[in-house]
This record gives structure tokens, C-alpha cells and sequence, in this order.
């Protein structure tokens, strides 16, 4: 009989993505603002939880959005800060469950392919899933772009489940017929994930059960 398929988020629920996030925004307030401007994590890390949009968070710096933009996406997935991401505490003992019961499937909009197969091999993550799909979502919602990829794959079918850490996931899901589940390890705190009502919210991965699946 053909298990069930589990669609997980990259960043978020398996990776803490915190640490490269913030250096990079730090090293571009740096670049356009000077060594002055000065950052912390703990708050530029509450802003991206609670959803601020980029105009806040660059409040008061003088740095000009699409500049800033530009620079993210050249060095957000660069070799430089990839390295910085963490495999979350216990996520591979629960991926290793989670296999016997379905066939997990990694949906992620990363755009730099080559770098996502050397992280997912360095931190030995490749094997718990069955397929990898990957693209970049610059012309179009993020949201559309991962109910896209997972729609073109083939791996769709029914009962299936997505897991994720963002709205971009929820809505994705939704517009699937997926059952949504929200992990609260990622970018966004509870109470914006529960503006787009997924069907579950935990913690993190290692709250998922058998029983989290059955509505």
C-alpha cells in the first residue's frame, strides 16, 4: 500500500534559519549604512516572527529598499551563510518516525539548487526524503509558487500533508486540499500563523504524532 505523502518546509520546521537571516541583514545594513548602524538579532528576529514588512524594519536606517533587496537575494543562499544554518534539536530522530509512517517529500523556494544539495547532504538530510523540489518564486507569490511546484510534481495525492513555518505554506496548502500543519520553530510566531487558520499549530516537528494527522 502507498504511503501517504508528507510535504515539508526546508527552513523553519528542519533548519533554524535565524542565525543566517540576521548576518546577512547585518552585513547589509553594514554595506549601505555604514559600520555604524548597529543590529541585534533578538529584535530583528521579533520583527520577521510578527510579519513587519521590510519599510519597518529598515525604518530610520536611510537604506533604500530595492537596494537592500537586491543585495538579500545575492547573499541569502551564498556559501558564505549557508553554513549557518542549524539542523532544529531532535528533528532528524523525528524525520526518522515520520518515514516509517509516509513518504516525505522537501518543498522548498530556495533558488540556488547547487547550494541546497550540498547543505542537504553536509548535514545528512537528503536520505529522509523521497524527492527534493526546489525553485524560486521571484515573478510570483510565494504561496503560488510552492501549490505550483507541488501541483507539477506528480507526488500529489490524497490524504497528503504539508508542514511549514510561514503563510506561504498555509495558503499553499489550502489551495491544494491539504491538511495544514504550522510549526512555530520558523519565522512566524502563533499569532500570525493563526490569521490563516491551518489546521494545527505545534511547536515544533517533535510534537507531530501518528494522531496529529486525524482531524
Amino acid at each position: 500500500m502507498r504511503k501517504p505523502v508528507l510535504f515539508f518546509d526546508l527552513d523553519g520546521p528542519v533548519l533554524d534559519v535565524s542565525e543566517r537571516y540576521f548576518r546577512v541583514h547585518r552585513d547589509i545594513l553594514r554595506m549601505l549604512a555604514g559600520a555604524r548602524r548597529s543590529a541585534k538579532k533578538k529584535a530583528y528576529w521579533r520583527m520577521k516572527r510578527v510579519r513587519r514588512p521590510l519599510s519597518e524594519i529598515l525604518a530610520n536606517t536611510g537604506i533604500d529598499e530595492a537596494a537592500y533587496s537586491k543585495i538579500w537575494l545575492a547573499k541569502i543562499e551564498s556559501p558564505e551563510y549557508l553554513p549557518l544554518d542549524r539542523v532544529i534539536p531532535g528533528a532528524k530522530q523525528q524525520l526518522t518516525k515520520l518515514k516509517d509512517l509516509f513518504q516525505l517529500v522537501l518543498v522548498t523556494l530556495r533558488h540556488n539548487r547547487e547550494g541546497l544539495d550540498e547543505q542537504l547532504h553536509e548535514l545528512k538530510l537528503r536520505p529522509f526524503f523521497s524527492h527534493v523540489l526546489s525553485r524560486a518564486s521571484l515573478n510570483v507569490n510565494g504561496w503560488e509558487a510552492k501549490k505550483d511546484l507541488i501541483s507539477s510534481s506528480g507526488l500529489l495525492s490524497l490524504p497528503s500533508w504539508i508542514v511549514g513555518d510561514s503563510e506561504v505554506d498555509i495558503l499553499a496548502g489550502k489551495a491544494l486540499g491539504l491538511t495544514t500543519v504550522a510549526v512555530l520553530s520558523g519565522i512566524r510566531d502563533s499569532k500570525r500563523l493563526k490569521e490563516f487558520e491551518p489546521d494545527f499549530i505545534v511547536d515544533d516537528i517533535g510534537d507531530l504524532r501518528s494522531s496529529s494527522f486525524k482531524k
